[in-house]
């Protein structure tokens, strides 16, 4: 007599560790802290960008001693920074004293990252490396200290883009510098002295 093999209907090792892993992040969904500034419903989308910066961890390791890998690596990865960088809470309050003189009017300002999102990124890896278990408010620490951002006139903005490809290893902030762009009341100096991250950015005062 040949015995029929009975197929199960339970879930497999495979089934098991992802419901496992399933519940563990619907539970940590649940207990998301609150922060200043960040709605509890956009909490969610820092803890999922922080989530899907850690999965890439090992793509970064591997890339990054190749130049032209590592630079294209972290061109496709920036716009997580971009998407989570739009509220109030990372904006410097900073305004080139151009823009200030434009502001309220009809003319469209610039909002740029002081701080390219791609050298940002290469510094966020490398504390990712160190601090595998970084937490969501840890994370939102970062990109308020290396992320945010000031306006600039459509024309400053368009120069800055021109000299910083011109030059990949300066800063924004080092090009605002090179070009003569002045801030509203000193307000982006303020900014960096008040968050401590000149030292971090090579910024010196």
């Amino acid at each position: 007599m040949v015995k029929r093999k009975v197929k199960s209907h339970g879930l497999s090792k495979r089934g098991q560790t992802k419901n496992t892993q399933r519940n563990k992040m619907l539970k940590e969904i649940a207990n998301l802290p609150t922060r200043k500034g960040i709605t509890p419903n956009s909490m969610v989308k820092y803890y999922m960008g922080l989530n899907i910066l850690k999965s890439t961890v090992q793509q970064y390791l591997l890339y990054k001693d190749t130049p032209e890998l590592d630079n294209l690596f972290r061109s496709l990865s920036r716009n997580i920074q971009f998407d989570l960088t739009g509220v109030k809470l990372f904006s410097t309050g900073a305004y080139s004293t151009k823009a200030w003189r434009l502001k309220g009017t009809d003319t469209k300002l610039v909002r740029d990252h002081f701080f390219q999102r791609t050298k940002s990124l290469t510094k966020l890896f490398e504390q990712l490396v160190e601090n595998p278990k970084m937490t969501v408010l840890e994370f939102i620490d970062f990109l308020i200290e290396n992320c945010s951002t000031v306006f600039l006139t459509k024309e400053e903005h368009s120069v800055v883009n021109t000299v910083t490809k011109q030059h990949p290893q300066w800063t924004n902030h080092k090009v605002y510098k090179k070009l003569g762009i002045k801030f509203h009341n000193n307000a982006l100096n303020e900014f960096i002295k008040q968050h401590r991250i000149g030292k971090s950015l090579n910024i010196n005062y």
